[in-house]
């Protein structure tokens, strides 16, 4: 529903026994619950990655991927709450 790319943007998830909640700028943008898909939420610990992914590999709900210039991500702030 947004172009990523124009510009600085809060992404973030809440992960409970119950639910994984993903927001953008602080609104929800997709939830998912163990009801809706009849799979358990995961209860192993997970990692925070952050990278340049240029979507290889997606190309029929992407398009094709045709830069062949330098990529960069820039990351302004990362945080954890427990």
């Amino acid at each position: 529903g947004f172009d990523a790319a124009e510009g600085f943007h809060d992404y973030g998830f809440r992960w409970s026994p119950q639910r994984i909640q993903w927001f953008v700028d602080g609104v929800v943008v997709h939830t998912e619950t163990s009801a809706r898909t009849g799979v358990p939420i995961p209860s192993n610990a997970g990692k925070i990655m952050m990278n340049t992914w240029p979507g290889i590999g997606v190309d029929g709900w992407l398009g094709a991927f045709e830069y062949s210039g330098p990529l960069y991500t820039l990351v302004e702030s990362v945080r954890y709450e427990p």
